[in-house]
């Protein structure tokens, strides 16, 4: 994530220097090279100045924005799972209804997921544990160890009896719900640092280049 925001300040430092050199061309070609030193200098600087300062500022919010995102699907993930918990266990739905319940009320891109899921059971010759694994490693928003379970969950889902299939989402659902605490924490503490680093850094180049 950081790796972007140093991409954003050579490009736009890039930029501004480019600027600068063209601009410094034309003066020699006119031969006024003192309207270049006192006047359009300080202003191209002044005005990649801001550019930075407000280029990192916002790149420091979109990056606290995407774990805020991050956390939103995991939040979905697991609600989506109660649900098929409660199907299965409470309702005893098959699997493929049970699914289409899923995709009925997870938001979008797990709406999808779980339709072609259960459409993949009753029109599709592959086994479901590879079409599972295939639809959440698709998300790539989630954390390698929330896939890692996920696909554990999908090994057992439609396998076994109403209660294992329980347990198996149990222990899925217990080790989302630890990531997504996890992430929370996160969220805060580096979404604070994220918004005040691009903030600080923006404002010291833009002094630097100035």
């Amino acid at each position: 994530l950081l790796l972007r925001t140093m991409h954003l300040y050579l490009r736009l430092s890039a930029d501004v220097l480019a600027v600068a050199l063209y601009v410094f061309l034309i003066s020699v070609d006119l031969d006024g090279s003192a309207w270049y030193w006192h006047l359009a200098l300080p202003i191209i600087l002044l005005l990649g100045a801001a550019l930075l300062f407000l280029g990192s500022t916002a790149a420091g919010f979109a990056l606290r924005q995407e774990l805020r995102l991050r956390l939103r699907l995991l939040t979905a993930v697991i609600d989506s799972l109660n649900l098929l918990r409660s199907d299965i266990v409470g309702r005893l739905l098959p699997l493929p209804e049970a699914l289409r319940h899923l995709a009925a009320s997870a938001p979008e891109p797990l709406s999808a997921q779980y339709t072609a899921l259960a459409d993949s059971i009753t029109d599709g010759d592959r086994p479901f544990s590879e079409s599972w694994a295939a639809a959440f490693q698709a998300l790539d928003m989630l954390t390698p160890g929330v896939r890692a379970a996920l696909l554990t969950l999908g090994e057992q889902l439609g396998k076994y009896d109403a209660q294992l299939q329980r347990t198996a989402l149990d222990a899925c659902i217990e080790t989302l719900q630890a990531a997504a605490a996890q992430m929370q924490a996160d969220t805060v503490q580096r979404g604070k640092l994220f918004c005040g680093l691009g903030a600080t850094l923006g404002l010291l180049t833009a002094v630097a280049l100035f």
